[in-house]
């Protein structure tokens, strides 16, 4: 996958079961990243993107990520570590069981 949004999508094996299922995610169950770093394939959904607007809020940050025509919204804890830029590459993480089935 390429850091232009060309990603995997979620790997929840009951979207397989129910192919016309949509998905959700808790805002602030997604972790954000500019890479992608180690990770375990087998437990972790991930989405590349690109962060479209960014707000600062005290003690929280929220980024808006685009991604294949759609908008992400994730909320991450401000821990004093550099904020991510606007137009910068993005890489977004949750575990399966923070994947919720929608329809279908």
């Amino acid at each position: 996958s390429s850091a232009s949004g060309a990603a995997c999508s979620p790997s929840c094996s009951a979207m397989s079961r129910w192919p016309g299922a949509g998905w959700a995610v808790r805002p602030e169950r997604i972790r954000i990243a500019a890479d992608a770093g180690p990770v375990d394939a087998a437990n972790v959904n991930m989405l590349e993107g690109q962060v479209s607007k960014s707000i600062f809020a005290g003690n929280n940050s929220t980024y808006f990520v685009e991604r294949a025509g759609q908008t992400l919204k994730v909320i991450v804890q401000n821990t004093g570590a550099d904020r991510l830029a606007e137009g910068q590459d993005v890489v977004l993480r949750w575990s399966p069981e923070s994947t919720v089935l929608i329809g279908g």
